[in-house]
């Protein structure tokens, strides 16, 4: 078993050498459930990792001994010249060991063989996908290995917030905004509840082996921006309406997860 030092560890070198700090630093409490995840299923092997952002968690796994794969359409985040970063992206990230390849997840087929990965991680993609999503859960279907496991974050639909959003007449879909302004893979085209990843799952022949609601922001405390970038503490701190707010809902997303922001599942393919 891999301890929780080496994993923050790998994670926060990662972060040193891939750069995008402020975004690490925003998601990092998700990263790390994430290659915990991966870690207690298998110790080494090939991970791919689908849709991998900045290449974090690929870069950390990379670090840890596994033989980490991305598969990404536009990798980056400069969306004025994505060909150029892509190729960018792409080069950084051979030097921590990581091989990216590039196509539309939605309807190419992914560019490795049959039975060849032992992990493959979905995380924060099944909400933007809008064109397809049995297509991609059946290309990860192809690509694992019997045993292998696929992990799946994404938020829940059935939140807390969510719920009194509704409550109260307003809407919890993508905001206008971002409908007008934002291309369609950046944005949420539909979320997801629990039943419905693991139903996601088990269409393409995998099958749910843990399922689980998560919260992944709440030790985290945003604090004043800093030379225009986001800074987070680590600990709780009461320093916002929005911590106040965290603060009161805890009892009841402890009694009941299902009310929590964020779903994680992971699936395995028969042997």
């Amino acid at each position: 078993m891999v301890s929780e030092f080496a994993i923050a560890r790998a994670l926060y070198n990662a972060a040193r050498d891939v750069n995008r700090e402020e975004y690490f630093n925003e998601q990092v409490m998700r990263y790390r459930l994430i290659v915990r995840e991966v870690t207690g299923r298998t110790r080494d092997g090939a991970v791919l990792d689908l849709g991998l952002g900045q290449g974090h968690v690929a870069t950390a796994l990379a670090r840890l001994g596994y033989h980490a794969f991305g598969l990404d359409y536009y990798p980056g985040e400069n969306y004025n010249d994505r060909t150029a970063q892509a190729d960018d992206f792409t080069s950084a990230l051979a030097v921590q060991g990581v091989e990216v390849r590039h196509c539309d997840l939605q309807t190419d087929p992914f560019p490795f063989d049959d039975d060849s990965m032992d992990i493959v991680i979905l995380a924060e993609v099944l909400e933007h996908l809008w064109a397809s999503i049995d297509h991609p859960l059946r290309q990860i279907a192809r690509v694992l290995k019997p045993g292998g496991h696929v992990i799946i974050t994404t938020p829940n639909a059935a939140s807390l917030l969510n719920r009194l959003n509704l409550l109260l007449g307003k809407s919890v879909d993508t905001s206008l905004d971002s409908m007008y302004y934002l291309p369609s893979y950046m944005r949420h085209c539909r979320e997801y509840t629990l039943a419905e990843v693991c139903e996601v799952a088990s269409r393409a022949g995998l099958t749910p082996v843990q399922a689980e609601c998560y919260s992944y922001n709440f030790y985290r405390t945003r604090l004043p921006d800093r030379d225009g970038r986001h800074v987070f503490s680590d600990r709780f701190l009461l320093n916002s309406g929005k911590q106040v707010r965290k603060l009161l809902a805890q009892p009841l997303l402890s009694a009941i997860p299902s009310l929590r922001d964020n779903l994680m599942v992971t699936a395995r393919k028969p042997s």
